[in-house]
């Protein structure tokens, strides 16, 4: 099975796509002193003005740089020679790459969006995740790595709240894993990012405690917080807060700043860990976990389809990242199957140590791409031939090609197809580990 690597944007294998189906007609990039109304000029177009016509009902499409992921069907080319922009309200600049096309830019990205969808249990591909702590309510979601959503929409099962308030998926400023969540409040403004755990996970929690663990960073003192908001009954909310001390965007643990539990209440009916940006200044929050003595389930990532092996790991203390194959199938875990309405869920038979990391080797279908500047995680030469394909194949069907033109792309496609075992030895749903016997 392929191993995730760094792919080519949506944008990037669309001018590929459509250099096979023959919908490519030139490329650039546009002025840097672009005023808003032509993106490009007669010497990078090459179109005779006496060929007018031919430029009319052609695209242009930004698929990198500044404006990414904008259309514009052309209706006019002036006499000087110039390729017109219809809204000036849009900003170009030195890093908007530009592509003149002949089929409309979003058939190209429906195409792509649709042929993922059709092959994203073949073309799965390995990668390694650490985000679950053992112990905690929140499960794979305190490790702020999967965002269904893109990079600048709210973590997975997060909410974003707060006038002007925004959040970032940070790949720099990071405490573990490959991500980290930037959160930023709106002018004087508060910005939030709350998760409501489920009334599921608060079984058996009545009167308990929990310790929080995490970490935070922020420019300014006091800026960044972690709260903790607990409700029994018809009783007013309860808040416990972690108060950033440290500046400089330098990660502070939540247990230097208070090692103390907090006690739930008797009767618990909610519970919700809350991020908060207090000032403007962007916050960053990473590993933020609720840890209970009580907790042996896990939810699982929506797009993990299956293990690579029976055995799963465990680092030795936190955040020591020593891991060691301690936990197998059957004997201390298994997965339940996903439903029409929930994740797969991880079950422990055999708790191990609260405030772990469990590190496994998961198998991920590949997400549906649908915005320009956005890596595939599909392998791209493979969806460049099979999108080209598909739409060769519709223009075959509407008489605007002959079939020799789509066999080739079609042909190509299942040979690169073939390169994938994928993950169709089970049936389609089902969660995956390989290597049990």
């Amino acid at each position: 099975m392929p191993t995730a690597i760094t792919q080519r944007t949506a944008g990037q294998v669309l001018v590929d796509i459509a250099k096979l189906t023959g919908d490519w007609i030139n490329e650039g990039t546009a002025t840097a002193t672009f005023a808003g109304t032509n993106v490009t000029d007669a010497n990078n177009e090459r179109t005779p003005i006496g060929k007018a016509n031919v430029v009319k009902g052609t695209y242009i499409y930004i698929y990198a740089g500044t404006s990414a992921g904008t259309a514009r069907e052309i209706n006019d080319y002036t006499t000087i020679g110039v390729m017109p922009w219809t809204e000036t309200a849009t900003t170009l600049d030195g890093t908007s790459l530009w592509v003149r096309l002949r089929r409309r830019p979003q058939n190209f990205l429906d195409a792509i969006a649709a042929v993922t969808r059709e092959n994203q249990r073949r073309l799965a591909f390995t990668r390694s995740d650490d985000a679950i702590v053992s112990g905690s309510l929140l499960g794979y979601y305190g490790g702020f790595e999967a965002w269904p959503g893109g990079a600048a929409t709210a973590p997975d099962d997060w909410v974003l709240a707060g006038a002007g308030a925004a959040v970032a998926r940070e790949s720099t400023i990071r405490g573990h894993g490959d991500y980290s969540v930037k959160l930023t409040a709106g002018g004087a403004a508060l910005g939030t990012l709350t998760y409501t755990v489920p009334m599921r996970r608060l079984r058996g929690l009545d009167s308990q405690s929990l310790k929080l663990i995490g970490m935070l960073a922020n420019t300014a003192a006091a800026d960044a917080v972690v709260r903790v908001t607990t409700k029994a009954g018809l009783v007013a909310a309860v808040n416990t807060d972690r108060t950033s001390t440290y500046t400089t965007n330098e990660w502070q643990e939540l247990k230097d700043i208070s090692d103390a539990s907090i006690t739930l209440p008797d009767r618990l009916i909610s519970l919700e860990v809350q991020l908060r940006a207090v000032a403007s200044a962007a916050c960053y929050f990473d590993d933020i976990h609720p840890i209970s003595p009580l907790v042996n389930e896990y939810d699982l990532p929506d797009d993990l389809i299956g293990f690579a092996s029976p055995w799963l790991s465990l680092e030795s203390s936190f955040g020591r990242r020593d891991y060691v194959p301690a936990l197998m199938k059957g004997r201390d875990w298994f997965v339940d199957e996903r439903t029409d309405t929930g994740n797969p869920v991880l079950r422990m038979i055999n708790r191990p140590a609260d405030g772990l990391h469990l590190k496994y080797e998961g198998i991920w279908q590949p997400a549906v791409v649908t915005a320009t500047t956005t890596n595939l995680e599909i392998d791209s030469e493979y969806l460049t031939h099979a999108v080209a394909a598909r739409l060769l194949q519709q223009d075959v069907a509407a008489g605007l090609k002959q079939p020799f033109q789509a066999a080739y792309e079609t042909d190509k496609a299942e040979d690169l197809r073939a390169k994938f075992p994928g993950a169709t030895f089970h049936k389609p749903g089902a969660f995956l580990i390989r290597g049990e016997r």
